[in-house]
């Protein structure tokens, strides 16, 4: 997974992920898809109604939604993630996620967060 040049089939790792023991006893499922110096990529699943309880990460982070329905929170704004809507979190920010259906996103991890 530490390749210089990584390639994710994203279908196939998600297909992979929902038919985990993980998944199937959870509301969601999360799986290591990439990672190297500085950076690491997350594939995270939700059953419908599944949520990640407020938490806060220690670098800068992106989240792009992938399918389905999620909502983020930061604070007291909240943003519907489907298919090609990404975000970007700074660091240490606290956050929340609920998923309306079945659903699932790419979490990126690392790197700086600079305003413009």
């Amino acid at each position: 997974m530490t390749d210089p040049l990584i390639e994710v089939d994203l279908s196939e790792a998600l297909s992979a992920l929902r038919s985990t023991d993980a998944y199937l006893s959870a509301s969601h499922a999360a799986t290591t898809i990439a990672k190297n110096a500085g950076i690491r990529v997350v594939l995270i699943a939700l059953k419908p109604g599944g949520r990640m309880h407020e938490h806060q990460a220690g670098a800068a982070i992106t989240v792009q939604g992938f399918q389905g329905h999620v909502t983020f929170t930061v604070g007291d704004r909240n943003v519907t993630l489907t298919p090609g809507v990404l975000i970007t979190v700074a660091a240490g920010l606290s956050h929340s996620v609920v998923s309306a259906d079945e659903s699932a996103f790419i979490l990126t991890i690392g790197g700086l967060h600079r305003p413009t």
